[in-house]
């Protein structure tokens, strides 16, 4: 058991090094140790710590190729477009809202 504890803070702290983000660190450490345990029985050598390195690398690579997928794009208006997108008169949006909170539905509204 104590074996387990010193891997568990170096494979930490190996993953730290790796990942910026602290909570992120500690659930890939914490993946690392599951799987770890789930597959005990194929650890049975004497390489155990270069296996769970192994498998804490492999994490750390889906972890980075799962944060760059999205790609944050800053929208800036087009040349002197300085309207709103939005073409709703904001009247019926103040009524959209009162009309929803007392309770009617906007197919009654309109059918009156």
């Amino acid at each position: 058991m104590e074996h387990i504890e010193v891997v568990a803070e170096d494979v930490h702290r190996f993953v730290s090094r790796h990942v910026a983000n602290y909570d992120d660190a500690a659930d890939i450490s914490q993946e690392v140790l599951t799987i770890a345990c789930a597959n005990v029985r194929t650890f049975a050598g004497e390489h155990n710590d270069e296996c769970l390195y192994a498998i804490a690398r492999e994490l750390i690579v889906d972890y980075e190729r799962a944060r760059n997928q999205v790609d944050f794009v800053a929208i800036e208006p087009a040349g002197d477009e300085r309207e709103s997108a939005l073409r709703i008169p904001p009247d019926s949006i103040v009524a959209t809202c009162d009309d929803t909170a007392s309770g009617s539905r906007p197919s009654e509204r309109h059918a009156s």
